[in-house]
């Protein structure tokens, strides 16, 4: 897979690898990676679910991190983005606040 710095925050991840596993995955899904191998020449190796995959990328991830991967793009190969743990948090408190009933 192939990470590419698209936006502050995060990250876009295409895939190079393909499996049954990865074909499944579905558009908005929200993926935990761990670290498997240390970033070397902008190489690092990732468990996503049951699928071991190699990926590039300029972050510095160390073994045993999880990362929070979103699926951008499904299919033979998915485009994923790597999510912010606190931006995931504030969308939720958004839409918490707007579904619950008001009280007065």
């Amino acid at each position: 897979m192939q990470i590419n710095s698209v936006a502050p925050g995060g990250s876009a991840v295409t895939l190079t690898t393909s499996g049954a596993a990865v074909r499944s995955w579905q558009v908005g899904e929200i993926l935990s990676a761990t670290v498997l191998t240390p970033v070397s020449n902008g190489s690092v190796g990732l468990r996503i679910q049951d699928a071991l995959v190699q990926a590039e990328t300029r972050l510095a991830l160390a073994p045993g991190e999880t990362v929070r991967l979103e699926v951008v793009h499904a299919g033979e190969r998915p485009i994923l983005k790597v999510v912010d743990a606190d931006a995931m948090q504030q969308v939720l408190g958004q839409a918490l606040r707007a579904a619950l009933p008001r009280q007065t």
